[in-house]
């Protein structure tokens, strides 16, 4: 020992050398002079921590070489803290225990002379852009990879496994890759690509999702090619991998926007031609209740009738609603009082075999659109109904709270929970419940009726999540901005229905404008039988000629009329009789392209409705 050391020490390569732990135990005097410090100094030390080297990956390469057991050698700008560097050719090899396995390693650093530099500047400068390289490729989730045939082993730098989210020291295989990570849809797929990548040595170009976190699928794309040994048989695969799982969402999320583009395009004319169906129905509808009379046979058939109206209205609406949802009317609204008037509603839609309950917190106030948030809880009752096919309970109960802004400003808020006693739903199913066109229903489901809830509740400054456990129910929370100064103001509808009268309409005059047939016929007779008399048009050329010859108390005015606008016909209307009452009846639902034109004696009201609504907009417009 006593000569090795002497060897050692008369050497001008400086020599460090380590036990098992990276702990230093024997430096040269070439090392100390070359780093300035002393044997005394870093004996112990681990070597990471005293050998300064001034690219930082060749130091990673070094020090994962010889953790793997595996011998390194390049050149190095080296030295002291506080002095020049020299320019070396630094080894590192593994050193053999007395069992055989790595006891620890060597470093030798040999310094060089000046007919050397160019050779090591341009290495230099060929490290510096694989550090770039390493770095760009960082940013773009790409990773090397590696498959050794024989140990089945896949290897690869550090950003392999940042990518993966797996530990690189509990080894990897391509059969524990396969069996334990890939999704088992994409296994054989894979398992297929490797092996004819490896067989007829074709370049392998494959997607695949992976599932290595526990819950998120990350969706790689792997690249790479066949490595061939000295014999030229292939010994493994090489390449690079991507993680492009935003990418995909982005896709997705980009096609979904795609879809919902193009149901908004269509849900106009849809709407427009399937309202007009219904409104063709629901006249004779109310006829048959007059005239039931005794007759069972007529009592039973028209108001199953009258219900499939409603149900195609519901769907048509609520595809209106998710493509053109206007801006909240908010007002001030007594929550108690609003959701008293409005459970009997809530209970209708339930059914007879669910039992709803209301539980409200005394003297709450919010601001908000009674109308689109009926629209919104009478969304849920109905989800929750069929959640209960058995029936059940759904509570609704309401108590104050606070509601964070995207500014993380704490404001006072109103928070709802509508809770059922249903079958729950799973937490796969939880994840996707507001995203539109989503529906867990076999038939009869639009996939609309949560995501129009949840446009409601944001353009309302609100928020709305659900909780849900399989066998035991599912909970809603809606949170409301709160009113700042308490003001009980019914809600709109409320005060509709507490001032309905019941005026004389013997002997009024109506301009019916209407182009559908069967629409026409059925409003035409109804219109009769409350002593109304119409005046039928089909056409909007014709209106204002007839409106001129009869002077109606009023004119019903149909949007969509083949030969032109109904807008059009109503400003010649209003620019000759300015305060003839028009009540505009459409099967289309933007109300927004009429918005400028209603007033007291100008209203509107979408199709299908039933006789009653039609009477009650209709007095209100003659306002009677």
């Amino acid at each position: 020992m006593f000569a090795a050391e002497t060897l050692l020490n008369s050497s001008k390569q400086a020599v460090v050398a380590t036990d098992d732990t990276e702990g230093i135990v024997f430096v040269n005097r070439a090392a100390e002079e070359l780093y300035g410090w002393s044997a005394a100094e870093v004996l112990g030390k681990r070597l990471s921590e005293v050998l300064i080297l001034s690219d930082p990956l060749a130091a990673e390469l070094l020090f994962e070489a010889l953790r793997a057991g595996r011998s390194w050698s390049g050149t190095q700008r080296s030295g002291p803290l506080d002095g020049p560097p020299s320019v070396v050719l630094l080894t590192g090899s593994p050193l053999p225990a007395e069992d055989g396995k790595a006891g620890g390693f060597a470093v030798l650093a040999t310094p060089l002379d000046q007919f050397e530099l160019p050779k090591i500047a341009a290495e230099e400068e060929l490290r510096n852009e694989r550090t770039q390289i390493r770095e760009i490729m960082k940013i773009a989730c790409i990773a090397e990879w590696r498959w050794q045939i024989d140990s089945d082993a896949i290897e690869g730098m550090p950003e392999l496994w940042d990518i993966l989210k797996l530990d690189p020291s509990a080894g990897l295989t391509l059969t524990d890759l396969l069996a334990r990570f890939v999704h088992p849809d994409d296994r054989e797929r894979v398992g297929e690509a490797f092996n004819r990548t490896r067989s007829e040595n074709l370049p392998l170009d494959i997607e695949l999702r992976l599932r290595t976190n526990g819950d998120t699928d990350l969706v790689l794309n792997m690249r790479g090619y066949s490595v061939m040994g000295s014999a030229g048989k292939t010994t493994g695969l090489s390449g690079v991998l991507q993680d492009v799982t935003e990418r995909r969402q982005l896709e997705s999320r980009l096609l979904q926007a795609e879809r919902v583009s193009s149901l908004g395009r269509l849900a106009a004319s849809v709407a427009h031609e399937f309202n007009n169906v219904l409104m063709g129905i629901q006249p004779f509808v109310d006829l048959l209740n007059r005239r039931a009379g005794a007759d069972p046979t007529v009592a039973l058939a028209a108001p199953r009738i009258a219900d499939a109206v409603a149900r195609g209205k519901r769907i048509t609406q609520e595809m209106l609603r998710f493509t053109r949802i206007g801006e909240p009317a908010r007002t001030t609204i007594d929550v108690s009082t609003w959701l008293q008037e409005f459970e009997p509603e809530l209970a209708q839609l339930a059914g007879p075999r669910v039992k709803v309950t209301v539980e409200a917190a005394p003297a709450l106030m919010m601001v908000a659109d009674g109308h689109q948030l009926r629209q919104v809880f009478a969304n849920l009752i109905v989800n929750a109904q069929h959640a209960m096919p058995d029936g059940g309970e759904v509570e609704i109960r309401v108590m104050s709270d606070t509601l964070r802004d995207r500014s993380d400003r704490l404001s006072d808020a109103v928070h709802f929970t509508i809770a059922d006693t249903g079958i729950g739903m799973p937490e796969e199913t939880l994840r996707y419940i507001f995203e539109p066109l989503f529906t867990t229903r076999r038939f009869g489901g639009t996939g609309l009726g949560l995501a129009v809830a949840a446009q409601v509740v944001q353009q309302h400054k609100g928020h709305i999540y659900a909780e849900s456990t399989q066998g035991k129910g599912s909970t809603f929370h809606i949170l409301i901005p709160a009113a700042q100064a308490p003001k009980t103001i019914a809600a709109p509808e409320v005060a509709a229905a507490l001032s309905k009268q019941e005026p004389g309409r013997e002997g009024t005059r109506v301009t019916l404008v209407e182009d559908d047939e069967s629409v026409g016929a059925g409003l035409a007779t109804i219109l009769d039988l409350e002593g109304i008399a119409v005046d039928w048009v089909r056409l909007g050329l014709d209106a204002v000629a007839r409106i001129a010859a009869n002077r109606p108390d009023a004119v019903i005015l149909d949007l969509g009329l083949p030969d032109i606008d109904g807008l059009d016909v109503y400003r010649e209307i209003a620019k000759r009789w300015p305060g003839l009452p028009v009540l505009f009846s459409t099967g289309h639902g933007d109300e927004t392209m009429l918005q400028p034109v209603l007033s007291a004696h100008v209203a509107y009201i979408q199709k299908p409705y039933e006789m009653q609504a039609l009477m009650d907009a209709l007095d209100k417009v003659i306002q009677k």
